[in-house]
């Protein structure tokens, strides 16, 4: 157990050490909870940022080829592109909406 410290003369028992780390853990939380913030205002957690990369399954030397974004958010909308590789023609079909 920690120290414990008596206020004046009523019997209320303070533990100044858990008293600290709470404080600690308090501005810990502070501060992870403004890097949160900062990620979103910078994008990372919508369509900007790392949003923004695409994935390619597949490819020319295939016989078909699809593109999708690599990291999807729920109720966002999206867009997958597949391509169909033809002799002499290329077939594109492209998909949007929401999860």
């Amino acid at each position: 157990m920690g120290h414990f410290k008596y206020k004046d003369d009523l019997d209320v028992e303070e533990d100044l050490r858990l008293l600290r780390w709470e404080w600690f853990l308090e501005r810990v939380s502070w501060g992870l909870m403004f890097l949160i913030w900062v990620a979103t205002v910078l994008g990372f957690t919508g369509r900007g940022g790392m949003g923004v990369s695409q994935t390619t399954a597949g490819g020319p030397e295939t016989s078909f080829e699809v593109r999708y974004d690599e990291y999807l958010r729920e109720e966002a909308t999206t867009a997958m592109l597949v391509i169909f590789h033809e002799p002499g023609a290329e077939i594109a079909y492209t998909s949007t909406g929401s999860l």
